[in-house]
């Protein structure tokens, strides 16, 4: 009838069997996304569960069901307990790209819905397993930064992304924009004359180099850059 009704059908004749666990656990994880209400999904994904605990139970180092049971732990929204099992995916398979990528989804998420500790307790594990992905840096940075208002961090984070990515315009910025706040002002300029360089019609970072003079008591040379980047960008005039 389906692979739902054939799975579970097969892991009752197969009881002791860590691949028709696995199965039935993947096919009620299936049936539970492409439901909507809560009341119906839940129950198949805690059954899913069981499945799949059975499954490992079986079978401890078996990464599929590992894996399965971190996305169920996330459609459930348990967010802990799935970063516990994308970990142990990756303590088996270092650099497992379904685990990398659910990891970054949950620091994603959590750092959208504002649950920074999660957000961070995310991209922190990432570093640990992925240490040369400029990207998860670049997160960590805002949240420092932006959520936790630790610019010292931020900056440390801002610059471990820029040695692993020279010359990206997005770390440039947000390198830029740390050493202004810090006070850092010809640091700051240094960064922001890189994406000029690069880019010199970007408003945004026009912008950041009138401030950053302003800040630093050249209010002249400030507001040039800041009527040149208006000119480019209107918008910016009306923030």
């Amino acid at each position: 009838e389906s692979d739902l009704t054939l799975s579970t059908t097969d892991v009752e004749i197969s009881t002791n069997s860590a691949k028709a666990n696995m199965s039935a656990g993947l096919s009620l994880i299936n049936k539970a996304q492409a439901e909507t209400e809560d009341s119906v999904r839940r129950p198949d994904l805690i059954q899913a569960v069981t499945y799949l605990n059975k499954s490992l139970a079986l079978y401890p180092t078996y990464i599929q069901p590992m894996l399965l049971m971190g996305n169920a732990y996330y459609e459930l929204e348990h967010y802990a307990n799935s970063l516990v099992y994308f970990e142990k995916c990756l303590q088996i398979t270092p650099g497992y790209s379904y685990a990398v990528n659910n990891i970054e989804h949950v620091g994603d998420i959590s750092a959208k819905n504002g649950d920074v500790d999660m957000a961070l307790k995310s991209y922190i594990l990432l570093s640990k397993y992925t240490p040369n992905n400029f990207r998860i840096y670049m997160k960590l940075g805002q949240i420092y930064g932006r959520d936790l208002h630790d610019n010292e961090s931020a900056l440390s984070n801002f610059l471990i992304a820029d040695r692993l990515k020279p010359n990206n315009l997005e770390v440039l910025n947000k390198l830029g924009i740390v050493y202004s706040m810090l006070g850092r002002g010809a640091e700051a300029l240094g960064v922001f004359h890189q994406v000029i360089e690069q880019d010199p019609n970007n408003a945004n970072t026009l912008l950041n180099i009138g401030i950053t003079y302003n800040q630093m008591g050249d209010a002249k040379k400030g507001q040039s850059y800041i009527e040149k980047a208006i000119s480019i960008d209107p918008s910016l005039g009306r923030k």
